[in-house]
């Protein structure tokens, strides 16, 4: 049995494709879910067997696979955040942050910001533990004579 990303439902495996690049060898999402985005994008032009030419394309093509966003979509989202990271303020490489549970979009994030919560499996208490470790952390320039360490 497994629970379907995009309906929530729990089903056997055998309504799952076959994914060999994913842990357990079958798609995130059931059948029904998968046959009823593949004609969306279909109807869209976006079809896997109409390949993107110009990274405009596959630009497009991406952000309605992943997150069943348009362009206008995108851009509101880049707008509400002001066009900065809504972690860092950063304006240098941003993307669009999705919850990896459920594939639904976030907000934008710079690159470093979303690697930092991909790294930390977007786990909130991992992250506080990691902030009570900055504040706590001592600020001495050399942390190896606290520990009276002579090289050999």
């Amino acid at each position: 049995m497994k629970i379907c990303t995009d309906c929530g439902q729990e089903k056997p495996l055998s309504q799952f494709n076959i994914c060999s690049n994913r842990a357990d060898k079958h798609a995130a999402a059931c059948k029904d879910c998968s046959r009823q985005q593949w004609n969306a994008t279909n109807k869209l032009g976006l079809h896997k067997k109409m390949p993107a030419t110009t990274t405009a394309q596959k630009h497009r093509y991406n952000l309605f696979r992943k997150y069943g966003l348009t362009l206008a979509d995108e851009q509101r989202l880049l707008s509400l955040a002001n066009y900065k990271c809504q972690a860092c303020n950063s304006s240098l490489n941003l993307g669009i942050d999705h919850d990896h549970a459920t594939g639904a979009a976030r907000g934008i994030l710079c690159r470093d910001c979303n690697t930092a919560l991909g790294l930390l499996k977007e786990n909130v208490e991992s992250l506080l533990k990691l902030i009570k470790y900055l504040q706590s952390a001592p600020t001495t320039p050399n942390m190896l004579a606290l520990l009276n360490y002579s090289p050999k």
